[in-house]
């Protein structure tokens, strides 16, 4: 029962952040047009539509299908998707996907100010409380995400965090000056991994001395 209130609050939450990403298409600069593609907005209102009940597992299989070519947004809505189904497992799993690639999509960024807070926190609220209460779960999926990260390509357009983020509208002569250097990404990329990875298994060996 209280994965399913955290479910109905975390789900009205999103409900309102992918129509915020929806009415920003509306008046997006060129250069945002380039960052930001239709079909990341569509699936992400997709996965809100009543009437797409009956396709959601089929929506879900695209994505999964071809998750390096969709943003992170796209991963975490899934992931409450998934959740509310009661797939917890396959739920943890693109959601810390799609929290880990944020963090280095951060990382490259030259605004410091950016952050994935907005999709990563409303929706890791339940998928957090139920990983660190199932840690056997938890201890499998991580690894997992680690590789599967490692081992995959990101192919959408990792600038999304700055506009979805920008406090201002991203201008056509800025869109150039988003990120650090590409040479420099592998190594962010790495960085931001190991990092990740060093801190699970320190705040996991913190949970389990609790128990």
């Amino acid at each position: 029962m209280k994965y399913l209130l955290l479910f109905v609050l975390i789900t009205t939450t999103c409900i309102v952040k992918a129509q915020d990403f929806a009415a920003l298409k509306a008046g997006q600069s060129k250069a945002e047009q380039i960052i930001l593609n239709d079909e990341d907005g569509k699936v992400m209102m997709a996965f809100y539509d009543p009437s797409a009940n009956k396709t959601q597992n089929k929506l879900i299989a695209s994505v999964q299908a071809n998750a390096n070519k969709h943003i992170p947004p796209v991963l975490f809505t899934m992931a409450m998707v998934l959740f509310g189904q009661e797939k917890y497992s396959d739920a943890c799993f693109w959601f810390y996907v799609a929290q880990l690639r944020s963090r280095y999509d951060v990382n490259r960024s030259v605004d410091k100010t950016v952050s994935a807070a907005n999709w990563n926190g409303p929706i890791g609220m339940s998928i957090n409380q139920y990983a660190f209460e199932h840690l056997d779960t938890l201890e499998k999926v991580v690894p997992q995400v680690v590789a599967y990260v490692t081992a995959n390509d990101e192919l959408y357009d990792q600038r999304w965090i700055n506009v979805l983020t920008a406090h201002d509208k991203v201008k056509d002569e800025d869109i150039d000056r988003l990120s650090v250097d590409k040479s420099l990404w592998p190594g962010i990329k790495k960085e931001t991994i190991d990092s990740y990875y060093a801190d699970f298994k320190e705040v996991v060996n913190k949970a389990r001395q609790k128990q």
